[in-house]
């Protein structure tokens, strides 16, 4: 199976450039999952601190969710 975008450029300049990065932008969001997680794991955090974080966290998530996403790399 094969799949090709088409893009009328340069009128369609943005969504090239966001469709070649996409690889990259799954990366960016896959650093910061780690970054929180690493953060609620192994860090050591006041009560305000991982109440922030896990807010943070939980935000991440529904972001995530409202724009039809997941951290699976074929989702």
């Amino acid at each position: 199976m094969k799949a090709v975008l088409k893009f009328d450029l340069p009128e369609d300049k943005e969504e090239f450039g966001m469709a070649v990065k996409g690889s990259r932008y799954y990366c960016a969001i896959w650093d910061m999952y780690n970054c929180l997680r690493t953060k609620l794991k192994h860090e050591e955090l006041d009560d305000r601190e991982a109440m922030i974080i896990q807010q943070m966290y939980k935000k991440f998530f529904e972001i995530l969710e409202d724009n039809g996403l997941s951290l699976e790399p074929c989702d």
